[in-house]
């Protein structure tokens, strides 16, 4: 009888401890729930906060969503959130607000851009698929008979829309304009990537294919005597 009287006591101060961390319990899945949610919040917020694109950027649908764009000419990408350029120097991805003295000679005014697809991510490690799609000046051949007129030139290609952009003549707001060039050193805003193709390390021997090789020699025939 005495046994069962203190196993009842045990079963009582069980339950009652259990009692108690019931609320400690859901205390803590409130906070984690909170804690995701606010992750979540922030995310559609890095998504869904209004983007100014640069001032040389041409004028295009969904630019909230749209994070990269492509230079082909001088094969530079942009990352238009974070408000820097990506491009390559001793074998590396540079990260930078501006671009380096040598591409002085390029105008971004009139530069064709190239507006990436929305879901992509780092898209300079892949860029062999970029350079193959969108090699230098391609668009003096493709897209010769819609280089616009003189109000509206021909100003890129959208992958989103999949179709050609045009420079759009009304005026937008605009942030305090950066030049894209800097005639200073270049700050990075973040340490380089190591370039890499096809995820093989640039700088190591290209491995010679079939098709790739080169064609034999045929033998010239010495005329009889």
């Amino acid at each position: 009888m005495k046994d069962s009287r203190n196993q009842i006591t045990l079963n009582t101060q069980m339950f009652s401890k259990g009692i108690k961390r019931i609320p400690l319990m859901a205390l803590c899945l409130m906070l984690l729930f909170s804690i995701g949610s606010s992750t979540k919040t922030m995310a559609q917020v890095q998504v869904g906060v209004s983007i100014a694109p640069p001032y040389w950027a041409p004028a295009y649908d969904d630019v909230e969503h749209v994070q990269y764009y492509y230079l082909p000419d001088i094969e530079v990408y942009y990352d238009v959130w974070n408000h820097e350029f990506v491009y390559m120097e001793d074998g590396n991805w540079m990260f930078s607000a501006q671009l380096p003295p040598m591409y002085a000679n390029y105008d971004f005014n009139n530069a064709f851009v190239v507006v990436l697809d929305r879901n992509v991510h780092q898209p300079w490690m892949h860029f062999h698929y970029y350079v193959a799609h969108y090699p230098k000046f391609y668009y003096r051949t493709t897209y010769r008979t819609e280089w616009g007129d003189a109000q509206h030139p021909l100003r890129g290609f959208n992958e989103n829309a999949k179709h050609i952009v045009y420079r759009n003549t009304v005026e937008r707001r605009e942030e305090p304009r950066r030049e894209p060039v800097t005639r200073e050193k270049v700050v990075p805003t973040r340490q380089p990537q190591r370039m890499e193709y096809y995820g093989k390390t640039v700088g190591q021997p290209v491995k010679v294919e079939k098709q790739m090789t080169r064609p034999p020699v045929q033998k010239k025939e010495e005329p009889r005597r």
